[in-house]
């Protein structure tokens, strides 16, 4: 399976930079995008602080502000197709 960088929450004040598989579309609400760039925002700085502002969920992947190109949809998805490039 092909895969992409990550940047993945570890622990309180914790992350990493890794490989994670490329998740693929699955169920027919699924939307698939290859992002090209992506930043951290400042729910990711609250659940990094320590004492965090929140708990997070370990192995989850940071940086849910980002920009990109859709690559694949779920067959109950409208409005988007691949090629069509989205901000989230």
């Amino acid at each position: 399976m092909k895969q992409m960088n990550a940047i993945i929450y570890k622990d309180i004040g914790k992350f990493e930079y890794c490989k994670r598989d490329i998740p693929q579309v699955v169920n027919p609400t699924d939307v698939q995008v290859k992002m090209e760039a992506a930043s951290i925002c400042g729910t990711d700085l609250h659940l990094l602080s320590d004492p965090p502002g929140f708990i997070g969920t370990k192995g989850i992947v940071l940086g849910h502000e980002c920009v990109g190109t859709v690559t694949d949809v779920g067959s109950h998805v409208g409005g988007l197709k691949a090629g069509d490039r989205v901000v989230l």
